[in-house]
């Protein structure tokens, strides 16, 4: 288990240094090394899911390996599942992307959390629980903006133009991060341009 954590230890320092081939060798030793614990699994699967030029196949079936293997270490811990999740969906396994943040928000639901699953269930294609879930988000924390965001280009997409209008106007108001801001005058330009 020592040599274990120091690999894990070592992957998160190669990461950080920008030495991604170093930082994937020593995540799945220490993954090997490490039975029970979901960091190494975890770390790996993160950082395979998050290659700059996008996961090769074969790192995509092993970013969802190891996600996997992270939720099935701890099945009940909403951090590893709240990272686990947005991973799985921007890999495209949808499903699983649900699962691991239904059951992150059952644990701590949160609006960061619940927000996350609503776009999992987006692109799973359930709208009406993802606009259930955004529509919780907002309210469960309503100056979080980025939320309403997202709730906003649901409803545009829904076809709700007025209320999304209505959103993303709050948001452009609210906003103090530009890029949000910036992202939020572009999408009111397509939903109700002047």
């Amino acid at each position: 288990p020592m040599l274990g954590e120091a690999q894990l230890d070592l992957g998160l320092c190669l990461e950080d240094l920008g030495d991604v081939p170093g930082a994937i060798v020593a995540f799945r030793a220490a993954s090997a090394r490490l039975h029970s614990d979901a960091r190494a699994p975890l770390s790996l699967g993160l950082l395979l899911a998050d290659a700059a030029r996008g996961p090769s196949p074969a790192e995509r079936t092993e970013a969802i390996r190891v996600l996997r293997e992270a939720m099935r270490r701890a099945p009940s811990d909403a951090a590893v599942l709240g990272l686990a999740g947005p991973a799985l969906r921007r890999l495209g396994e949808w499903r699983l992307a649900v699962d691991a943040l239904q059951r992150a928000v059952g644990l701590t639901p949160t609006a960061a959390l619940r927000i996350e699953l609503a776009q999992a269930l987006w692109a799973a294609g359930d709208r009406g629980r993802a606009l259930q879930e955004a529509t919780l988000a907002s309210r469960q924390a309503p100056g979080d903006l980025s939320a309403r965001y997202v709730l906003a280009l649901m409803l545009a997409e829904q076809g709700d133009r007025a209320a999304a209008a209505t959103a993303l106007r709050a948001v452009i108001e609210g906003a103090a991060d530009p890029a949000l801001r910036e992202r939020a005058t572009a999408a009111l330009r397509r939903v109700a341009p002047r």
